[in-house]
């Protein structure tokens, strides 16, 4: 909802608090429709603080980085300058912040029937509101941290030189990020072609194996039609009563020995 932390600072330094000025609703439509505004004031906040703690923790990480690498560290813990406070917001102020800004996008309504549903909608609206004020809390700390540091680099005349460093280091970082995507994507491809090997190897083997039991069943069903066709012939072929046939074989083993 918010593009940065630095437009929604600056529109909280311009506003009063329009949440203390909230005309107090009277209906439970009413109720309804400023608690889901409020509701939706807090998810933004929450959504627009979780990226801010996260860069910021970032930004601390380099600032520490740049002041050890020319030997400042100490001295800055030792001088640890309070940054100005003129200005600063306020979680009220962020909070009144977030509701004008929700406003500008267009009245907020959502249908209720009766008090149960507008209590929902309270017990929603409480944690949203508490889940806001934790990411508010852990990212009040690093914004004192970094614009403590901020001050100190400025105070020694360094902070020209810590953003040459840190654009230097953000760019050997997407650099190395290019190549370790450029490597996991190479890894991927030969983990892809290995499986296609195998499963290539898997079917070929299991296709063999079926082309052998195929030829084995044709095998046995040739014997068998020959076997049939065999007797077939011995009925066919021995005169009733005479024990010779009329292959003149008494001892039937042409068919049945070595000379089949």
């Amino acid at each position: 909802m918010f593009r940065n932390l630095f437009l929604f600072i600056g529109l909280s330094s311009c506003l009063t608090s329009a949440w203390a000025q909230t005309t107090q609703p009277k209906t439970l439509q009413q109720q309804a429709d400023v608690l889901q505004e409020q509701i939706e004031a807090f998810q933004a906040m929450s959504e627009l603080l979780t990226d801010a703690r996260v860069k910021a923790r970032k930004r601390a990480e380099a600032m520490r980085a740049y002041l050890a690498s020319v030997g400042k560290w100490k001295d800055y813990e030792n001088a640890k300058p309070s940054p100005s406070r003129k200005g600063e917001m306020t979680f009220d102020h962020a909070v009144a912040t977030a509701v004008d800004h929700v406003r500008q996008q267009g009245p907020v309504h959502v249908d209720v029937v009766d008090e149960a549903e507008v209590e929902l909608l309270q017990r929603q609206h409480d944690a949203c509101k508490r889940l806001a004020k934790k990411a508010w809390d852990e990212w009040s700390p690093l914004r004192e941290q970094t614009r403590s540091m901020g001050a100190y680099l400025e105070s020694i005349r360094q902070a020209e030189a810590y953003k040459k460093w840190a654009s230097a280091q953000a760019g050997k970082q997407a650099q190395a990020h290019q190549e370790k995507l450029a490597k996991d994507q190479a890894a991927e491809v030969k983990t892809y072609k290995k499986k296609q090997a195998e499963d290539r190897q898997r079917r070929e083997k299991i296709a063999s194996q079926e082309r052998e039991e195929r030829q084995k069943a044709l095998e046995r069903q040739f014997q068998l039609r020959q076997q049939r066709l065999y007797n077939r012939m011995r009925e066919h072929t021995a005169a009733p009563g005479d024990r010779w046939g009329a292959w003149g074989d008494p001892y039937d083993d042409v068919y049945r020995g070595y000379g089949r």
